[in-house]
């Protein structure tokens, strides 16, 4: 008897059609073969049909859901839109220098200064320390405001490290860095240069680091400086760029009797060169000297257009300290309300030749030259500064010059300066020296009187 050719059941003679499934037969069919439910010769199933339009209707399904994928979740596709996080495309460094592997957090952007990838802290790395640690010279880490309590440490990269917006106040506000008092909070010591960067930050809580310097004096002497220094920005051997901070509420104490407190602010030290430039520079206290900032041994720093005010220091410097054979530029600064024994504003000694130019210099207080006093110097140059309301309780409202110290003082005008003995604009001591032929400077009620060379 024959067999239907699509589903196998037995038909009978001459009959048209199976009276199982219904479909025509065609002459003497094939037999139905067993594993698959077609017949040899004979015509497809709709069992077939069923399955290959099921196959038809997945696939279509998986084409969609990709192009959905695709559209929205680009960085999974690893190709087309997006990149990919392969570690050696060029946004990504190959681990080689900073030890990451495969399957790390993707390293900090040095391409991009805002925006997602660039904006590491706290999204890719917990710590700033670790972002710096992670990074290669050249890159961008970007933080978030937040108040992040660490003791920070460049370790040689030529980084910028920045907030989210440095020329913003509220963001520099808001993005603090407190070192807890345990140290300073900023330590650039490997020898770092203008590409090492640090912008855009509230940085306070700092205490210092002890160090001892030997040196040797400018008359040959080799001396031992063991001192607390740098609250704020402890830079040594090394000339970084720092602009755009707020560097408030920093100390510097006395560790003993012989070690005093030295930068409560910045403390540039050991022929380093930084610029620091646009930073508000407040409110610091050293029971040493250079409250606001410390320039010391053979250090040649750029000090320009920063505010320096209300900072206090026990001895000498209380806006800044520039001692031991440095020559720094201070230049387009307002160092207002300042205060020390000597040198409320600026304190100058021992063969250190400084060019102060275009700032304004007022309100500062000391026992002995309450804006400015110089002392044992070579070089130094005092022009065309603002130099108003200081207040001495000796010699010197405005200016001193003593100890074997020499400057050339021109174009500035001296206002209103008040000493309590001699020198109410400028006191020079007989062993000094002004150079002020002809004599261009201005000079405006001064008491108790202008000039006092002894």
């Amino acid at each position: 008897m024959p067999f239907c050719g699509n589903c196998g059941a037995e038909v009978k003679e001459g009959e048209k059609y199976c009276y199982r499934c219904g479909s025509v037969q065609q002459g003497a069919t094939g037999i139905a073969n067993e594993r698959t439910g077609v017949g040899i010769g004979g015509s497809r199933s709709d069992d077939s049909i069923v399955i290959i339009a099921a196959v038809v209707i997945a696939l279509i399904f998986l084409v969609g859901a990709g192009a959905a994928a695709y559209l929205y979740f680009p960085d999974l596709i690893p190709f087309g839109k997006g990149k990919t996080t392969d570690l050696v495309d060029d946004e990504y460094n190959s681990g080689e220098e900073t030890g990451i592997k495969i399957g790390d957090p993707p390293p900090v952007t040095g391409t991009k200064a805002e925006g997602e990838n660039a904006t590491v802290v706290p999204d890719r790395y917990p710590t700033i320390q670790e972002a710096i640690n992670s990074s290669g010279s050249g890159q961008i880490i970007t933080v978030r405001p937040g108040t992040y309590h660490e003791n920070i440490d460049f370790k040689g990269k030529e980084v910028t490290l920045r907030s989210m917006n440095p020329d913003d106040p509220d963001v520099v506000a808001a993005t603090i860095l407190d070192g807890n008092f345990k140290g300073a909070v900023v330590t650039f010591k490997n020898g770092e240069g203008s590409g090492a960067v640090l912008t855009g930050f509230t940085i306070t809580g700092g205490s210092g680091i002890r160090k001892e310097y030997i040196i040797t004096s400018y008359d040959g002497d080799r001396l031992s400086f063991k001192r607390q220094y740098g609250g704020g920005i402890f830079i040594t051997g090394s000339s970084p760029t720092i602009t755009k901070n707020v560097i408030i509420d920093n100390r510097v104490e006395n560790a003993a009797s012989d070690e005093l407190g030295i930068g409560a602010g910045i403390a540039v030290l050991d022929g380093s060169s930084p610029l620091i430039e646009n930073n508000a520079i407040v409110q610091n206290y050293s029971e040493g000297y250079g409250s606001g900032i410390a320039v010391f041994y053979r250090s040649h720093p750029v000090i320009r257009n920063n505010l320096i005010e209300n900072n206090r220091s026990v001895d000498f410097g209380g806006g800044i300290l520039v001692t031991m054979m440095s020559d720094p530029i201070i230049s387009g600064n307002e160092i207002n309300y300042n205060s020390s024994s000597s040198g409320g504003a600026l304190y100058v000694a021992h063969m250190s030749g400084v060019t102060v130019e275009n700032n304004l210099i007022s309100f500062n207080s000391a026992g002995l030259g309450g804006g400015i006093l110089v002392r044992r110097t070579k070089g130094v140059l005092i022009e065309d500064n603002v130099i108003s309301n200081n207040e001495a309780k000796k010699n010197g409202g405005g200016m001193v010059i003593n100890y074997r110290g020499t400057a050339t003082v021109r174009k500035n005008v001296f206002e209103s300066n008040v000493s309590g003995a001699k020198g109410g604009a400028i006191w020079v001591s007989k062993d000094s020296r002004i150079e002020n032929f002809p004599d261009d400077n201005s000079y405006q009620n001064n008491s108790p009187d202008n000039v006092h060379e002894k």
